[in-house]
């Protein structure tokens, strides 16, 4: 170069401009020469591969290269492109599949189906209140014989309950046979209104024994014999248990005193307290299964029979009533009950409940995307049945959500984006 540069200056007519552009040409060659040499020295930084996936977008993951059924090579996947896709989506995690299997994360897809919503419910067993009854004295008068002694004696309707002194039924029993037998002391031929008006005091005076508590037979049995006995007995209105037992042999009880309290308990009531949130799920006639206090191993049926048109305005609560069988009087009023009320089937997305992540306030699942990527998303859900929830929104069917391991997830997540935000801020630093 230095020959070349003397002889340019050896000739007397060399332009000065040839002289430039040599010179320039000349320093662009060094240039370049430098670059390759530098490149040569400072390889680039290599790169970490991850793993090979199927080049259809199938999901499957191998760790050495191989073909698919096509005959087509799996692409590499390199750890930046991971750090780059979840750094251009916020919230997208990006774990290694094998962190992935080695942390046993598992799938399920959202699919939809039947959901037969269940109400869960707190309960009292009640008395059936149409099977109930409170035997009271309707005259006065002295109790001389008690057929029932003690609570809860089972009695039918042809079971004698108390044997009665009363002056005052007394006179009104002699005033009926008093009627009879002036009816039957008329002439065939006497006065029309005669033959009516002694009709019309024998029957008014029957019905009012039987207002009182008498029987058609025991009236029946008095117009035959010609005569009121000194003691009348009054019977159990129907078939059930004593309940209450409100008098003594020998007392005396005024009119309108309570008895006895009767109930049927082949048949009871469950009242259960349904929150404002179920109301529209109440339906008359849905099955529900009731559990009680102090028989864990037996579960009893019945059915929804009355919805209270009101609701409670301190706790907000509205009343429903289960009629259970109890044929075998296991159950006792006041027992404490849990109840399963059977909500109306309905054809809806569903979710299996480990994959929700309840939070308080909001309700989560993580997607899965495929080759190591997850994405939290927030759902709304509705009715739970069994081991799924209904969900209103949020995912659609087809998607895959994480249905194990979900928090190993959700901590990577945390981490992952810690570190993003650490990378960040020591570049803004410098």
């Amino acid at each position: 170069m230095k020959r070349l540069l003397s002889r340019l200056k050896s000739k007397p007519g060399a332009p000065p401009v040839l002289a430039i552009a040599i010179a320039v040409v000349l320093g662009v060659g060094a240039l370049v020469l430098y670059w390759a040499v530098g490149a040569r020295e400072t390889p680039p930084a290599e790169r970490k591969l991850l793993y090979y996936k199927n080049p259809m977008g199938t999901g499957h993951v191998a760790d050495k290269p191989m073909k698919d059924e096509m005959g087509m090579d799996y692409v590499p996947v390199y750890a930046d492109e991971l750090t780059r896709s979840a750094a251009a989506e916020p919230g997208l995690v990006a774990i290694d599949p094998a962190m992935v299997q080695t942390i046993g994360v598992r799938t399920a897809k959202v699919s939809s189906g039947k959901i037969t919503g269940e109400i869960s419910a707190s309960g009292v067993v009640a008395l059936n209140e149409t099977a109930s009854t409170t035997v009271t004295s309707k005259v006065a008068g002295y109790i001389e014989k008690l057929h029932v002694t003690a609570v809860g004696q089972n009695v039918t309707s042809e079971s004698p309950l108390f044997d009665l002194y009363s002056p005052d039924l007394d006179s009104l029993l002699q005033e009926y046979l008093g009627a009879l037998r002036y009816q039957s002391s008329l002439p065939g031929d006497a006065a029309t209104p005669l033959h009516r008006n002694a009709t019309e005091l024998a029957v008014a005076t029957h019905m009012r024994l039987e207002s009182l508590g008498l029987r058609k037979t025991q009236l029946k049995q008095m117009a035959a014999e010609g005569g009121v006995p000194r003691l009348v007995t009054f019977y159990s209105p129907q078939n059930g248990t004593v309940l209450k037992k409100n008098v003594q042999e020998g007392g005396f009880v005024p009119a309108g005193t309570e008895l006895f309290v009767l109930a049927d308990l082949s048949v009871l009531w469950v009242l259960a307290d349904v929150y404002s949130q179920d109301y529209a799920a109440l339906r008359v006639g849905s099955r529900a299964r009731v559990d009680v206090q102090g028989m864990p191993e037996k579960t009893f049926e019945g059915r929804v029979d009355f919805i209270y048109p009101t609701v409670d305005p301190q706790t907000r609560v509205a009343k429903v009533r289960i009629v259970l069988a109890n044929p075998k009087r296991l159950l006792r009023p006041d027992m404490f009950a849990q109840v399963k009320i059977q909500g109306p089937a309905q054809t809806q997305l569903m979710l299996p409940k480990s994959a929700v992540l309840r939070s308080g306030t909001r309700d989560w699942v993580i997607l899965a995307l495929g080759e190591g990527r997850f994405r939290p998303q927030a759902v709304k859900l509705g009715s739970e049945s069994g081991e799924h929830y209904a969900v209103l929104s949020g995912v659609n069917e087809g998607e895959t959500v994480v249905t194990s391991a979900q928090f190993l997830l959700d901590s990577e997540s945390r981490l992952q984006e810690a570190m993003h935000k650490l990378s960040s801020d020591t570049a803004e630093k410098k």
